[in-house]
């Protein structure tokens, strides 16, 4: 992280700024220039230069402003509201979610304890077992995820080729998820050398659970959480249909949880059809975590995963939860972005498949 408090992340998103646009900023902070308006992407792409240096990081509006450095009494919360209030004026792009869920969010701190009470200390759910080998914790089960590790810089390699062999001596499949943030850097590099796969990259989505977060939906619209055998199968049947993939192992690990309170599966009708589902974990104290929303193809667009968000969110408020976190994909940060999370880390999700 530089001087300014912004760390570099998807670089993708770079573009050539708009210097007669960027002109207008000016007087309200140094250094922070808008990229052109483009018509045919939802979200739209802001470069921030680092206050204290002529740095300019061009990345996504949400990405720049929740890393904007907020303390109440030395005028950057002005400075970030301005830059807010500049931005919708010139673009005719309202912020409002935005604006909404920054007020007074420290990304870094809310990011620590993300991975001190999800990652570290994760909870052995039914058909899990949570362990730790050389540095490494580990959930076996249904499925096999390394959920964080303890690693010197020098002991990266080692440890990743230990995992691989104990997991191919089983014949098992084994997912590593690589936040931006992880150490020791080039972890990526030694999962690739051992054969582990990356699947396309995704983002860490906050949201907090302060602010108010709805999704107005139709009279034909049904949201229901699963309570019985009969609605399981709908809700298998629904993802599946969304991700074009089988996933039996869900009937094994759902089917005698359906009455625990830290699991909530959620369906969406359409006239009476199920064609949407969506999970949500409160293990650990302070976040929701939410998982597997997806919606079939022939019933997107029209508000469905976003009910189930918002559906979520009122269940992990009352089990006083403090956050929502998704590990999103590119199709579905827009959305999250929308309703007002916060892009807090991307990620890169390899896998080792089963020997």
């Amino acid at each position: 992280m530089d001087d300014a408090g912004f760390r570099p992340v998807n670089t993708q998103y770079a573009g050539a700024v708009s210097r007669g646009k960027s002109q207008k900023l000016k007087p309200i902070a140094q250094s922070l220039c808008v990229l052109a308006k483009s018509a045919s992407q939802e979200v739209q792409r802001l470069s921030v230069a680092a206050l204290k240096t002529n740095l300019q990081k061009s990345i996504p509006v949400s990405f720049c402003l929740a890393r904007t450095p907020v303390r109440p009494n030395d005028g950057s919360l002005f400075i970030r509201d301005a830059a807010i209030s500049s931005f919708e004026s010139l673009f005719h792009f309202k912020c409002s979610s935005i604006r909404d869920s920054l007020a007074f969010m420290d990304l870094g701190r809310v990011l620590a304890q993300y991975d001190a009470e999800v990652r570290a200390r994760p909870k052995a759910q039914p058909g899990f077992e949570v362990d730790q080998m050389d540095g490494v914790i580990r959930l076996t089960g249904h499925f096999n995820f390394i959920s964080w590790w303890d690693l010197a810089p020098g002991a990266a390699r080692e440890a990743v080729v230990r995992q691989a062999a104990y997991f191919r001596s089983r014949g098992e499949e084994l997912i590593w998820r690589v936040y931006e943030h992880d150490k020791p850097a080039g972890l990526g590099d030694c999962l690739a050398a051992e054969g582990f796969e990356p699947e396309a990259p995704g983002t860490l989505m906050i949201f907090d659970l302060a602010n108010q977060l709805t999704a107005p939906i139709g009279p034909e619209i049904e949201i229901r959480r699963v309570a019985t055998m009969e609605d399981l199968q709908g809700f298998m049947a629904a993802s599946d249909a969304a991700f074009g993939r089988e996933e039996s192992w869900r009937r094994c690990a759902y089917s005698d949880r359906l009455s625990d309170p830290d699991l909530a599966l959620y369906v969406a009708l359409v006239s009476g059809k199920v064609v949407a589902s969506a999970r949500l974990e409160m293990a650990a104290s302070n976040f929701g975590l939410l998982f597997g929303g997806g919606v079939s193809p022939a019933y997107r667009r029209k508000g469905l995963y976003r009910a189930l968000v918002a559906e979520r969110a009122q269940e992990a408020t009352r089990r006083g939860c403090g956050y929502l976190s998704a590990d999103a994909r590119e199709t579905s940060r827009p959305i999250l972005q929308n309703l007002g999370f916060i892009c807090a880390a991307s990620e890169t999700t390899w896998v080792l498949g089963a020997s």
